[in-house]
C-alpha cells in the first residue's frame, strides 16, 4: 500500500486523473475456512474486542491447521464458501462481520500512514458480474468444461497443455460452481475499462498470480512490468489482445499494467487507474 501511495502521488503530480481502488480479497477460499472454524467453535465475532483483526487472523490460521490435520474438513469449508457465494443468510452475516472487522482495522492503518483510497471494490463487488465471463469465454471458444470446472487451456505452453502428464489448465469456474480469482479479476478488468474508462491500470499485487492471469491469450499489446521484490527481478513482456477485444473491451485498444508484488497479510491489493 505504501508503494502504491508513492506511485499515485507521482502520477497525480504529473497530472493524471486517478481512481485509487482498494481491491480487497473478500470473496475467496479463505472465507470458507474462516466460516467453518467460526461455526465449529461458535465464535461470537461481535465480542472480539480491540484486537479483533489479530484474533480473526489466528482463527484462520487455526482453521487451516485443522484442515491439514483433518482433510475431511476441507470439503466442509468448500461447501461453506459455496453457500456464501449463493447468498446463504447465515454465512453472509458472518462474512459481513469479518469484512467490517478488516475494514475498521485497515482504515485506521491507512490514516496513520497516509494512504489515500477513493473506492473499495473488492472481489465480492464482482460476484454478480462473473456470469458474463463464463458466457463470453465459452461463446468465443476459449473456455470449456473439464471435470465439471470451466477452464482455459494453453496448448502452446507445456505446463498448461491438454497433453501434459499432469494437466494444469487455467481455472475460470470451480467444479462446485464457485468463482475464483480468475473470474473476478477478469470481471474487474471489464468494469474498469467500461465504467472508469481507464487508459492505464497499475496493479500492485503478487506477480505470480498476475502472470497467470495476463498470459499471452488474455491481454496483448499490454506493456506488463512485474517488480518481484522477493526474487529481485523485473520482467517486461507484450501479450496478445485477443481475449480483451472479444470480451467487448473496445473502450481502449491497449492497457499498460505495472504489477508490483506486495507483502500484505490479508491479500489486499491496491490499484490506481488514470482515466
Amino acid at each position: 500500500m505504501v508503494i502504491g501511495q508513492a506511485i499515485s502521488r507521482l502520477l497525480d503530480f504529473c497530472g493524471a486523473d486517478l481512481v485509487r481502488d482498494n481491491h480487497i480479497g473478500d470473496w475467496g477460499t479463505n472465507f470458507g475456512t474462516l466460516i467453518m472454524k467460526i461455526k465449529r467453535d461458535k465464535i461470537d465475532l461481535a465480542n472480539l474486542g480491540d484486537e479483533a483483526l489479530v484474533t480473526l487472523d489466528q482463527v484462520y490460521k487455526d482453521g487451516s491447521a485443522l484442515e491439514t490435520e483433518q482433510p475431511e474438513l476441507r470439503e466442509i469449508s468448500r461447501n461453506e464458501l459455496v453457500l456464501l457465494q449463493k447468498g446463504d443468510a447465515e454465512n453472509t452475516a458472518i462474512w459481513e462481520q469479518i469484512v467490517e472487522i478488516s475494514k475498521v482495522a485497515f482504515d485506521k492503518l491507512f490514516a496513520q500512514i497516509g494512504v489515500e483510497v477513493d473506492v473499495t471494490l473488492g472481489e465480492s463487488f464482482y460476484r454478480d458480474k462473473v456470469e458474463r465471463i463464463y458466457e463470453e469465454l465459452t461463446e468465443i471458444g476459449l473456455a470449456e468444461e473439464s471435470d465439471g470446472a470451466l477452464v482455459v487451456w494453453h496448448d502452446e505452453v507445456k505446463k498448461f497443455a491438454r497433453d501434459n502428464e499432469r494437466p494444469f489448465p487455467f481455472n475460470i469456474r470451480k467444479s462446485d460452481g464457485a468463482s475464483n480469482y480468475a473470474s473476478t479479476d477478469l470481471a474487474t478488468v471489464i468494469y474498469r475499462l467500461e465504467e472508469f474508462k481507464a487508459e492505464e491500470i497499475i496493479y500492485l499485487t503478487d506477480g505470480v498470480l498476475m502472470r497467470k492471469l495476463f498470459d499471452d491469450r488474455t491481454l496483448s499489446r499490454v506493456g506488463l512490468v512485474i517488480f518481484d521484490e522477493f526474487h529481485e527481478r523485473s520482467i517486461q513482456s507484450d501479450f496478445s489482445l485477443a481475449l480483451v477485444r472479444k470480451l467487448s473491451l473496445t473502450a481502449r485498444p491497449s492497457l499498460k499494467c505495472i504489477i508490483t508484488s506486495a507483502t500484505l497479510d490479508l491479500d489486499k491489493t491496491q490499484h490506481y487507474m488514470p482515466n
